[in-house]
């Protein structure tokens, strides 16, 4: 008899969901943190949520708790499943283990996919799992300014679109800073096309962003320590 749900592939290290695992216990209503950035990148308000959604890597609690309607289809997956649900038990969308063997309209991979010993294994699966007419949104921390121990990837800016585009056909795509030195990748996939955008207009225009970035941070870095100068050099006695 064949099988209706698979494990989710990308090899996650057992240090790693270990490590993972304890980040949530220390912090478990951080579950949202980031959900203010996500909904200015991403056409939450275009869901149709009578579809099939689904959330992987989704963690102690799906985001879609907080921007879903009660009839939504939204199926949360995480490796970690059963210790999340032990860490949260009050949620509307369970999380489970393992991804259900069909295709879904949507699906989202947000602050994940950096977690895994094996990315292009995930990405993969993912593929075989969305929709012909389906989209799929990702969004990583670029440059790995957390600890190594719960993020083995470390991916730089020109690294994540050629990635993406093995396995789907990036439709948008961009760079976010949730902070001053901290950067992240996010892009819209459909599925994979013979005819795409190429991968190196997209790096181009990545590079172009980055290096827009990192000028205006080294603007401000300078105006920072002027204005700390002057400062002092008016509290200098006369």
């Amino acid at each position: 008899m064949e099988k209706r749900v698979s494990s989710i592939a990308g090899s996650p290290s057992p240090k790693t969901q270990l490590d993972e695992l304890s980040f949530w216990q220390y912090s478990p209503e951080s579950w949202n943190l980031h959900m203010p950035r996500y909904r200015l990148l991403f056409p939450f308000r275009s869901i149709d949520y009578n579809a099939e959604i689904l959330d992987i890597g989704s963690g102690p609690r799906s985001v879609f708790e907080e921007v879903a309607p009660a009839v939504a289809k939204i199926t949360a997956c995480d490796t970690l499943a059963e210790q999340y649900n032990q860490l949260l038990k009050v949620k509307r969308f369970p999380i489970v283990a393992k991804v259900p063997k069909k295709r879904f309209a949507l699906i989202t991979m947000f602050n994940m996919i950096d977690h895994m010993d094996d990315p292009e294994e995930l990405l993969a699966q993912m593929s075989e799992h969305l929709d012909d007419n389906g989209r799929l949104w990702l969004y990583v921390d670029l440059d790995r300014p957390w600890d190594k121990s719960k993020h083995p990837q470390c991916f730089r800016f020109w690294q994540v679109a050629p990635l993406m585009q093995q396995f789907f056909t990036i439709t948008a795509c961009g760079l976010d800073s949730e902070a001053p030195n901290l950067n992240a990748f996010w892009c819209i996939c459909k599925p994979k096309a013979n005819r795409e955008m190429p991968t190196l207009w997209w790096s181009t225009k990545l590079g172009v962003i980055y290096g827009r970035n990192f000028i205006r941070r080294v603007y401000l870095a300078i105006m920072r320590r002027l204005v700390f100068a002057r400062t002092n050099a008016t509290r200098l006695p006369r």
